[in-house]
């Protein structure tokens, strides 16, 4: 189990697909701008049922995992992360992730990759682990220092946003 004293991760299971869509749609304004596709693929109820059921079976395939983050003293399902572009032959990983506007700001989600990190490590036998992110994206660029990680190079025209813009990303990277 995943856990640290004020959250525990927990691997998206079909159950889970009512939860993620009433967290993506009440912080629609947080996660658009960089999460366009995972916003869009949660819109409904229907939607996310069948966004988890892919998922799932990313997960028995081993190339993407999603964790939901939950925060223990509530027992909220805060945000979530993901574990992507997962290459076992190249022994790396990329995480994204999001969490609710109400849980910015407390550690929540630097405690996640930090445990997904070493999970990663050490479980999954990962020798780098990447965050992409924008570098107006200061919460995410914080959350990547405050883990370990550390800047590597701009990617040119990496990342297409919902108004279909082409734009460049930093990477940052964690070696084992």
């Amino acid at each position: 189990m995943l856990k640290t004293e004020s959250l525990q991760l927990v691997l998206l299971g079909s159950h889970h697909a009512d939860a993620l869509h009433e967290l993506i749609q009440s912080n629609v304004q947080t996660f658009q701008a960089f999460l366009p596709v995972t916003v869009s693929s949660t819109a409904t109820r229907e939607l996310s049922q069948q966004f988890v059921e892919k998922k799932i079976e990313n997960a028995v395939n081993k190339n993407e995992y999603l964790y939901l983050v939950k925060e223990l003293q509530f027992n909220d399902i805060i945000g979530f992360v993901y574990l992507k572009n997962v290459s076992y032959r190249n022994k790396q990983g990329e995480f994204a992730y999001g969490l609710a506007a109400k849980s910015v700001g407390k550690g929540y989600m630097t405690q996640a990759i930090k445990l997904l990190s070493t999970y990663a490590f050490d479980d999954l036998g990962l020798d780098t682990l990447q965050i992409i992110a924008h570098k107006t994206n200061l919460k995410s660029i914080q959350v990547a220092f405050n883990a370990g990680f550390s800047w590597v190079k701009t990617l040119e025209d990496e990342f297409t946003n919902a108004s279909g813009e082409s734009m460049n990303m930093e990477l940052y990277e964690l070696c084992k």
